[in-house]
């Protein structure tokens, strides 16, 4: 349960743009400087732990096959003073985050126009630029495991008397429920109580004022209970190196390019980008600590990590025009296109975990070798237009992508070679070197060793009906359909128990084997159709907007096992914007009413229909006076 109470948010913007024209060429630069902070203080989390027997034998697989609203709605029907009395404050945490972003950039560009004769005529233009981007981003975490001090309920009771113990070591449930909620996303669930907040905000204040008191006014009087124990908060370590990004951003660009215009028939536009970026990027490396004492668990383990990574591209494009007809023109092209990852993907941190919950170690860490997405695009567009028809266009566009980024999840066991030595990552030295019988699941961004294929049609419409009679004469219509079809390989490592023979009472002997193999399928993150329509009214000050939007399924992610490859429903959204104009010059009324149908989206596992996630924003509406000078 999560209680974020404030987030703050500055962005301070400011720019220089100088432009010349001389005889033979025009000269632009320009200096330009950003900085966004982004701020919470004080985010907390109450997490509660249930002590009781499973509610109405929910292990069973007939219970767990029903629809998920009536498995929730059984659920809450145990929810009574028996069952409030066995969920008990197992931990209490909170967290302060802080984002600081600054870019400074200053280009340069210059423009030769030229001419050959009545019929030949364009520009020669070419520039630079250079930006400095600057990222610091930590994340502080720390926790109170509430649970395992054995006479925190006893201290705590005492100052809530509305509160109720459990076990003497915590506090339970009952006391700290409020409202409820019965009608929770469109009515499809019963959530039945939620907790009171300004309780737990009140249990909370209480034990960070008694432990600041003992822990930094009077050190000697600390209760005997606590003085081995656990007082205060707990960083936690983990959360807070795994959060921890330090970057500095170096980025060179220069492009020479040309038009050459031959009359209106045709104008052909070829030119070539070159991008150079370097990245100093700081993270940090963690293994858990081991140690039970209250002065270990509060020093910053493991050691800070330090990576640079360098890649330049030389970036080609070329575009063709034709205009045969005054109304008809086709428009041919190729470029190619980088997306970079992210900074979070990029940072050289590394979480070694030996811990074995369920016989599986883990591996996560960031990759500063990762290389950006090289994009390679065709497209070839032919559009018609007029006065009344207004714009009708058909795109067909094929695209290929190398080195698409992901984050595979990758089950090491025992016998196998440990993966990415080639990268550098040295993993085996963590779990026992190269005859380590562990079990790792190890998690680290990767380029897509498979290219990736994009291809598809985009129809689009546009027309205003100016020559319609009144009140027709006002609509404006926009229509765009796209369809898209997406292919590429995947690695699929698929680990599970093989029976490899029997002991002396017949019992079978398994062993934990990965299958590695190729298969085809859909890129993540890509739907098959997307639509995009608006209706447009607009009467002398009088304009109104209504808009629909349609993203169709996608799928999100290959796991090893096929069954669980998460999807994403399609999504439907309607919007109504209106604005009237009033007789005084600059001021206009508004109106917006914003995800009018107020749309649910959820996912799902391929083997299960069953949402394992759902969302519904809700609609807004804004109403408002704006005045412009």
């Amino acid at each position: 349960m999560n209680y974020t109470p404030n987030i703050n948010s500055e962005l301070y913007v400011g720019n220089l743009k100088a432009q010349h024209q001389f005889e033979y060429f025009e000269l632009d630069e320009g200096l330009s400087f950003s900085q966004s902070n982004n701020y919470t203080p004080n985010s907390r989390n109450f997490s509660f732990s249930y002590n009781g027997t499973a509610l109405k034998n929910y292990g069973t697989q007939s219970i767990q096959s029903l629809p998920l609203n009536q498995i929730l709605a059984g659920a809450t029907d145990t929810l009574s003073t028996v069952t409030l009395n066995n969920l008990y404050l197992g931990r209490m945490s909170w967290s302060s985050s802080s984002s600081v972003e600054k870019n400074i950039s200053a280009y340069i560009n210059s423009k030769i126009p030229f001419e050959f004769g009545q019929s030949i005529s364009g520009f020669i233009k070419f520039g630079g630029e250079y930006k400095v981007t600057g990222h610091n981003q930590s994340i502080f975490t720390a926790y109170n495991p509430v649970g395992g001090l054995t006479v925190w309920g006893d201290y705590a009771i005492s100052n809530f008397p509305w509160a109720k113990e459990f076990g003497r070591a915590s506090l339970t449930m009952q006391g700290l429920n409020s409202g409820t909620v019965n009608n929770f996303l469109k009515g499809q669930y019963n959530f039945g109580w939620y907790p009171n907040f300004d309780r737990l905000n009140q249990i909370f204040d209480w034990w960070n004022t008694f432990s600041n008191y003992y822990i930094n006014v009077n050190p000697a009087a600390t209760p005997a209970p606590f003085i081995n124990g656990y007082i205060g908060f707990l960083p936690d370590w983990v959360s807070i190196t795994q959060n921890l990004q330090r970057v500095n951003q170096f980025y060179y660009a220069g492009y020479l390019m040309g038009e050459f215009d031959l009359g209106d028939l045709i104008s052909f536009i070829p030119g070539a980008r070159y991008e150079k970026v370097r990245d100093n990027l700081g993270g940090w490396f963690i293994l858990p600590t081991t140690s039970s004492s209250q002065a270990s668990q509060r020093q910053n383990p493991g050691y800070s990590t330090y990576a640079v990574q360098n890649n330049d591209y030389i970036l080609p494009m070329f575009q063709l025009k034709i205009k045969p007809l005054e109304w008809f023109q086709s428009l041919l092209s190729y470029t190619q296109t980088l997306h970079r990852p992210d900074f979070g993907q990029l940072v050289p941190f590394q979480y070694v975990n030996t811990s074995t919950a369920g016989g599986v170690e883990s591996y996560t860490a960031g990759n500063p070798t990762l290389k950006p997405e090289l994009w390679t695009n065709y497209d070839a567009q032919f559009a018609a237009f007029g006065d009344k028809i207004g714009l009708l266009s058909i795109t067909g566009f094929y695209k290929k992508v190398a080195d698409a980024i992901w984050t595979p999840s990758i089950y090491r066991v025992s016998g196998q070679p440990w993966p990415y030595a080639n990268e550098g990552f040295n993993i085996g030295q963590y779990y026992g070197g190269s005859s380590s019988n562990s079990t790792v699941l190890i998690s680290i961004p990767q380029n897509h060793s498979f290219p990736g294929y994009l291809k598809g049609l985009e129809f689009e419409a546009q027309t205003n009906l100016w020559y319609l009679p009144e009140p027709f004469n006002y609509i404006s219509l926009n229509a765009n359909f796209t369809l898209i079809n997406s292919s590429t390989k995947y690695e699929y490592s698929k680990t599970s128990q093989v029976t490899t023979g029997y002991d002396s009472r017949g019992r079978p002997i398994t062993k934990l084997v990965t299958i590695d193999s190729i298969y085809n399928g859909p890129m993540l993150n890509q739907p098959k159709s997307v639509a995009n329509i608006s209706f447009g009214y607009n009467y002398k000050g009088f304009n109104l907007w209504l808009s629909y939007q349609y993203t169709g399924a996608m799928v999100t992610s290959f796991p090893n096992l096929e069954e669980f490859e998460n999807d994403v429903s399609q999504f439907t959204k309607w919007d109504l914007q209106i604005t009237q104009r009033m007789p005084m010059k600059g001021l206009e009324v508004l109106f917006n009413f914003a995800n009018i149908n107020n749309p649910v989206g959820y996912q799902n596992y391929l083997a299960d229909p069953r949402p394992t996630y759902q969302e519904s924003y809700g609609w807004t509406v804004d109403f408002g006076i704006r005045y412009s000078l």
